[in-house]
């Protein structure tokens, strides 16, 4: 049994990983971005947090207009660290204008609290925008 679990777990993580690259080569493509990818630690089985990271890709993608994204995500021995910065054309923001956003962003917001944790958006016109997350391990 421990190796079937082995063998399912190694088979998971290996998928995950090709996801990974297969998101940044498509946002790479679509946009003729750089995205610079640094992942510290070993990343436990997170699916929320992988979708939480492709939601705010996907926003770049679509509204920011950028040259570079960053993505990082830090673990630490108590938790985990996500954080998004991309050099595009930031929006204005006010908290209700986020709390009234699109669903995408909620629902980014709903999947760190399942997780425990937190996320917030920081932008502003012309200044990029910045999404912090960190949870638990």
């Amino acid at each position: 049994m421990t190796e079937v679990v082995s063998k399912f777990w190694r088979r998971y993580l290996e998928q995950q990983e090709a996801e990974r690259k297969l998101l940044a080569r498509r946002i790479q493509d679509q946009i003729g971005q750089k995205l610079l990818l640094i992942h510290n630690g070993i990343l436990k089985r997170k699916s929320h947090l992988y979708r939480v990271v492709q939601g705010a890709l996907d926003n770049v993608v679509q509204h920011s207009r950028s040259s570079t994204v960053f993505l990082e995500i830090k673990c630490e021995s108590d938790h985990l660290d996500l954080r998004i910065e991309d050099d595009g054309v930031g929006f204005a923001q006010t908290s209700s204008q986020l709390q009234s956003s699109g669903c995408g962003i909620r629902l980014m917001h709903e999947r760190m609290r399942l997780l425990g944790g937190s996320l917030q958006i920081t932008s502003a016109p012309s200044q990029g925008t910045l999404v912090r997350g960190r949870i638990p391990t």
